[in-house]
């Protein structure tokens, strides 16, 4: 018998409790993360790859549009 192994991402618990630091970042999705842990998390709940294109605010986004909330 052979096993499928299903490739699927799991956040893990640092992810999901990102600090509430404020050190924005744009990502390649054109969106603007208010630190990099918040993109990562954003990227692993979307199920696809986001990366950091510059540090600070994407141009054409309003700043924060990913902000952690509690």
């Amino acid at each position: 018998q052979s096993q499928v192994v299903c490739s699927v991402c799991k956040c893990n618990l640092s992810i999901a409790l990102c600090p509430l630091l404020v050190a924005p970042v744009c990502g390649s999705d054109s969106s603007t993360y208010t630190n990099e842990c918040e993109l990562e998390k954003a990227q692993c709940t979307n199920q696809r790859r986001i990366k950091v294109l510059r540090k600070g605010p994407c141009c054409k986004s309003p700043l924060f549009t990913h902000s952690h909330t509690l």
